[in-house]
């Protein structure tokens, strides 16, 4: 949403799958940087997450303590 936010704030288009979104085309610099800052930020902060996430499933795969177990689909489960 910060994305879209901050090109409202910009005098061009916007078009979601060819299709042009109602413009709010009135420049706003301020509130293109403002948006701009926390869609960087988003993303990193998003980026950081999906690392940790991956990080601990890899985690429970070398401990091999049964968490990964349960997250992945096991023969056995479904055999039935």
């Amino acid at each position: 949403l910060p994305g879209l936010f901050g090109s409202f704030s910009t005098p061009y288009p916007i078009k979601y799958f060819g299709m042009g979104l109602p413009a709010w085309n009135h420049e706003w610099a301020a509130g293109k940087e403002a948006m701009s800052a926390l869609h960087f930020a988003s993303a990193w902060i998003l980026m950081a997450l999906v690392a940790l996430h991956v990080a601990a499933a890899v985690w429970h795969l070398v401990r091999r303590d049964g968490i990964a177990q349960r997250m992945l689909w096991s023969r056995k489960e479904h055999a039935a």
